[in-house]
């Protein structure tokens, strides 16, 4: 029997005429997953650390999570997960805040980050002792150091828990919390 290096041959092209059209037919096809203003995500970022500078190049805070999507259309941030970590404004203030969220949305500016679902926000006060804001959304304005909770937030200090009813505005370096209204229980420790 004789090799017909004709039959060969078109057996190849065959096969990349295929390859060739599934890559055509696929390209451009990456995650389609529709932002909420409905753009397409420019990149996405799985398990990484993300330090965001402010406008005079300051550290506005760092963020850790599992998975982040960046909108093409107003470049905001739709983060899964998130550990917030949001330093003392370069203006004074002492006080770091610790914050996690089931999710978050980042302003292309950095200038609002909307945490939602069991939020948790911790801080030290300036005796040492732990201060807890818990709520299911807060949002923070890193430079303003600002952290506004539009539905019911809970205070916890030892000894003390607040409860903001209709939610509470904290300035985050003098750890000043104002409720609009609000119900208290100390317990004398």
């Amino acid at each position: 029997m004789k090799f017909n290096w004709r039959v060969l041959v078109t057996l190849l092209l065959v096969v990349f005429g295929i390859a060739a059209t599934y890559n055509l037919l696929t390209r451009g096809k990456v995650n389609t997953t529709v932002t909420s203003t409905g753009g397409l995500p420019d990149y996405v970022l799985s398990d990484f650390e993300l330090v965001a500078l402010d406008a005079t190049g300051q550290e506005a805070f760092t963020v850790r999570a599992p998975s982040l999507v960046r909108d093409e259309l107003d470049q905001h941030l739709d983060l899964k997960t998130p550990v917030f970590r949001i330093p003392p404004s370069a203006k004074g203030g002492y006080a770091v805040w610790d914050v996690i969220s089931e999710t978050a949305w980042v302003g292309s500016d950095n200038q609002e980050i909307r945490l939602r679902g069991k939020v948790v926000a911790n801080t030290k006060t300036r005796d040492g002792k732990l201060l807890k804001v818990s709520t299911e959304q807060l949002n923070v304005f890193p430079e303003k150091q600002l952290a506004v909770a539009p539905v019911l937030a809970t205070v916890n200090q030892p000894g003390l828990t607040i409860t903001g009813q209709n939610g509470l505005e904290a300035e985050m370096q003098t750890q000043r919390v104002t409720f609009r209204t609000m119900r208290a229980h100390y317990n004398g420790r």
